[in-house]
């Protein structure tokens, strides 16, 4: 008896925060994590649950306290904002050319079909989901290898914090607003995901200079990463993983979300992370 009045009480609370992440349009790890703990408690797991996941999640909030304030950090520090640092690399690199500006020219998102636009939304919020997902898996699968996964991750999310205090950079869509870009829309914000949500992370403040690195991409890559290693079994089906990282970076690319320069940087972290733990945290598998 006891154990199904837990259970309605976590249903109706996953139900409120989905009522509140959708009616103000956001979602939050708050309810992913709801969501994972009724799994667990379907398995009997849930107090292993709890034990495993605790200290990953209470460093996950950390983390976005930094990102969240980093940019008053910066100004704290007095430190400049990167107006077009990574706009300058990006041009470096595509011979004088902007991606962004490159793909809304060739499909202006205001004449591209909505399904196309709504497709580019739901890979662009699997970011935050995706990433979570893919540590329930490997929860599941084993335990030493869920923990050099989040230390994997917290690592790359810790660096990238680094830089959005210590580097603050602007999206393309805020160098369109000062005139160093053409004109952009922001479509992903704009017509797709009008406003922000309620949850415990976004409590946390917003910055929009937390551009470089870009952890949209750098947390569904390593996701990707580990499920490839990890996951053998499932042969070569399991690299269509990585739809998910490359089909975010088309949308935040496309979306004037961030540069090729801040994904690229993100990856980078990734594999310094990757690396990291691995020299330090050993598994037997």
């Amino acid at each position: 008896y006891k154990r199904i009045v837990n259970l309605l009480l976590i249903i109706l609370l996953i139900l409120v925060l989905l009522y509140l992440n959708f009616t103000s349009r956001g979602f939050g790890l708050d309810l992913i994590i709801l969501t994972f703990a009724i799994i667990a408690w379907f398995l009997n797991r849930e107090k292993e649950f709890i034990k495993d996941w605790f200290i990953f999640v209470i460093l996950f909030w950390v983390y976005e306290w930094i990102r969240g304030y980093g940019d008053n950090i910066a100004t704290f520090l007095h430190l400049p904002l990167q107006l077009d640092l990574a706009l300058n690399i990006d041009k470096l690199i595509f011979l004088g050319k902007v991606p962004t500006v490159v793909l809304q020219s060739l499909m202006p998102p205001s004449s591209t079909p909505w399904a196309f636009l709504a497709t580019l939304f739901f890979f662009y919020t699997s970011f935050f989901w995706f990433w979570a997902g893919v540590g329930f898996i490997l929860w599941l699968k084993n335990k030493c290898i869920f923990k050099k996964y989040f230390w994997t991750l917290l690592l790359v999310s810790f660096l990238g914090a680094i830089f959005f205090a210590l580097l603050p950079s602007a999206p393309p869509w805020y160098a369109s607003s000062q005139g160093l870009l053409p004109p952009l829309d922001r479509f992903l914000w704009s017509r797709i995901f009008p406003g922000s949500g309620i949850s415990f992370v976004h409590a946390f403040d917003q910055n929009y200079f937390a551009a470089l690195p870009s952890l949209h991409f750098s947390w569904p890559f390593l996701g990707s990463i580990y499920i490839t290693k990890y996951y053998k079994d499932w042969g070569l089906k399991r690299y269509l993983v990585f739809i998910f990282p490359f089909m975010i970076l088309l949308a935040i690319v496309y979306g004037a979300e961030h540069y090729i320069t801040d994904a690229l940087l993100g990856g980078l972290l990734v594999f310094l992370s990757y690396f990291t733990v691995k020299k330090f945290y050993k598994c037997n598998k």
